[in-house]
């Protein structure tokens, strides 16, 4: 049994401090069993960054977004047009983001947490940079420097993996961006507007987190991250700046 206290604990020992800024992605079931499951995780990474902390999680629509891209399921061509009109508007409030987590889920439910307005690609953020990170979020260019992984970098934000891999990283998103190695795809979602909802295109990346593997593992090559098994869980910390430098020179050195 892992207990509030011991993941505090852990999470000092792997490097969470009073004041930080982490993007965190997690798996609960990784821990084992927990007392309280996702809310006694929150609570602890609450309670871990302290006052002048803030945590930031992404908040993901995946089904909301352009259907003739959807590979896993895929859907009926004929399905698609209904399925544009069909799909409710963004809302941070009620949105699915069930592919993020019972720990995002949870974060989500706290008083104070702000979620950023993209269709499908939003940010939440709880704590005292929670409003900044979140207030703007442009629909073209879903992670780029606009985006809140912006606010993130100008904050030196550490990123969280607890029981996850590299692969989960959206952070590292903003280096496929800033060396424009994936091609520009015109993606789509539903949303609110003073004509009221509405499907809207825009312009994106066509991300591919498969290759932050081969990111992670420079990563712990160059020793820049931070390893602690709390219960059954590997978590792991490093420094957002620093990782997206060396993800930035792992895809320049691709595209030469």
């Amino acid at each position: 049994m892992l207990t509030k206290s011991q993941l505090v604990d852990g999470l000092r020992l792997l490097g969470v401090s009073d004041g930080s800024v982490i993007e965190v992605h997690s798996s609960l079931s990784s821990f084992g069993y927990i007392p309280g499951g996702a809310q006694t995780v929150v609570d602890a990474l609450i309670e871990a960054v302290g006052f002048d902390g803030t945590i930031v999680m992404p908040a993901q629509t995946y089904g909301n977004s352009e259907p003739s891209r959807w590979r896993h399921p895929p859907i009926e061509p004929s399905l698609f047009n209904q399925l544009r009109m069909e799909y409710p508007a963004f809302d941070p409030r009620v949105s699915e983001i069930g592919f993020m987590g019972a720990i995002a889920d949870n974060l989500r439910l706290r008083a104070g947490t702000m979620v950023s307005n993209h269709p499908n690609g939003a940010f939440m953020a709880h704590g005292k940079y929670a409003k900044w990170i979140t207030q703007t979020h442009p629909i073209h260019f879903t992670f780029s420097m606009a985006s809140p992984l912006g606010k993130l970098l100008d904050l030196r934000a550490s990123v969280l993996l607890l029981g996850v891999g590299y692969d989960n990283c959206t952070a590292l998103h903003l280096a496929e961006a800033q060396t424009n190695v994936r091609p520009i795809i015109i993606n789509g979602g539903s949303v609110d507007s003073e004509a009221g909802k509405q499907w809207r295109k825009f312009l994106d990346y066509d991300y591919d987190s498969d290759e932050f593997v081969e990111i992670g593992k420079k990563l712990e090559e160059y020793e820049l991250v931070r390893k602690f098994k709390i219960q059954n869980a590997e978590c792991k910390l490093f420094s957002f700046p620093e990782a997206l430098s060396v993800a930035i020179g792992y895809f320049k050195e691709k595209m030469q």
